[in-house]
C-alpha cells in the first residue's frame, strides 16, 4: 500500500510541479512507516482458528481486491479533494512558471502540497488499521492497542496540521494555512508571481481558507471510512467467497477441523 500511495503522491506532485516540505517526507517515510510497520506485526492470532485456510497465493483474489480497491479509493479521494479546492473562489494555483525546479525546497509553499500530504498520509495510516482488522485468523484490531493508539495519534496530528491556523508547527510543514501570497512573503515563487502580476495579485489571507480545508478533511475522512468498509464488507465479506472458483479454493471450504 505504501508503494501505491507514494506513486499517487509523486504523480500528483509531478503534475502540479510541486514538492512537499521536507518535514512531510520525514513524517511519512520515517515516523509513520517505521512505527506502523512494527505496530502491525504485534497483531496476535486467534486462540481458536477457523476451519478455512488462508489464500493460496500472495497474488490471489483477496490481495488483489484489497490493493486495487484501495488504489482506486486513493485516486478518487485525491481528485475530489483537488476539485473542492480548485472550485473555491479564492483558489490561487502555485505559480509554477516562476520557479526554479532545481531549488526543490521552494516548491512546497502551495495548496497542492497540503492536499497531497493530507490525503496520502491519512490513507496510509488508515491502511495500517485496514490490513489489521482481524477476521478468521487474527484477533480484532481493537485488541492491538499499540496500533490503534499510534494510528490515532498520527491521523489526529495530520488533521491538526490541515485545520490549524498558522503557527510554528504548521510553518515547519509548509501548510496552506500560511499567507504564502502576502506582500511580505519570503517564498521566491510567490514574490516572482506578484512582480509579474502586480501588487493586486497579493493577498494577506491564508492561501487556503479554513472552510476549504475543513471540506478537504471531510473528504479525506470519508475516504478513510470507505477503505475500512471496502476491506471489511467486500474483501473479507461475501464477495470474497464468490471468488473461490478454483478447485483448491473450493476444497478449502470443505476442510473440517
Amino acid at each position: 500500500m505504501y508503494g501505491i500511495l507514494f506513486a499517487v503522491l509523486k504523480l500528483a506532485c509531478y503534475y502540479h510541479g510541486v514538492i512537499m516540505a521536507f518535514a512531510c517526507y520525514i513524517l511519512i517515510d520515517i515516523v509513520a512507516v517505521i512505527v506502523l510497520s512494527y505496530a502491525i506485526t504485534t497483531s496476535a492470532p486467534k486462540k481458536k482458528l477457523s476451519v478455512k485456510m488462508p489464500p493460496a497465493s500472495l497474488l490471489g483474489a483477496t490481495t488483489a481486491l484489497s490493493v486495487v480497491g484501495m488504489a482506486v479509493m486513493a485516486v478518487c479521494t485525491m481528485l475530489i479533494a483537488f476539485l473542492l479546492a480548485k472550485s473555491s473562489a479564492s483558489y490561487t494555483p502555485f505559480p509554477l512558471q516562476y520557479t526554479d525546479q532545481s531549488q526543490w525546497w521552494t516548491l512546497g509553499d502551495s495548496i497542492e502540497t497540503t492536499i497531497i500530504f493530507a490525503v496520502v498520509n491519512s490513507l496510509f495510516v488508515t491502511s495500517s488499521i485496514t490490513f489489521s482488522l482481524g477476521g478468521q485468523f487474527r484477533k480484532a484490531v481493537y485488541k492491538n492497542v499499540f496500533l490503534v493508539v499510534t494510528a490515532s495519534i498520527l491521523l489526529a496530528f495530520t488533521w491538526y496540521l490541515l485545520l490549524a491556523e498558522s503557527n510554528t508547527v504548521t510553518r515547519v510543514f509548509h501548510m496552506a494555512s500560511e499567507s504564502f501570497n502576502a506582500k511580505s512573503t519570503e517564498s521566491p515563487a510567490w514574490i516572482a508571481h506578484q512582480a509579474h502580476k502586480g501588487s493586486g495579485a497579493a493577498s494577506e489571507e491564508p492561501i487556503m481558507s479554513f472552510g476549504v480545508r475543513l471540506k478537504v478533511m471531510v473528504v479525506i475522512g470519508i475516504g478513510c471510512v470507505l477503505l475500512l468498509v471496502w476491506e471489511k464488507v467486500i474483501v473479507m465479506g461475501p464477495l470474497r467467497e464468490t471468488l473461490r472458483f478454483r478447485k483448491v479454493e473450493k476444497l478449502k471450504l470443505k476442510l473440517k477441523p
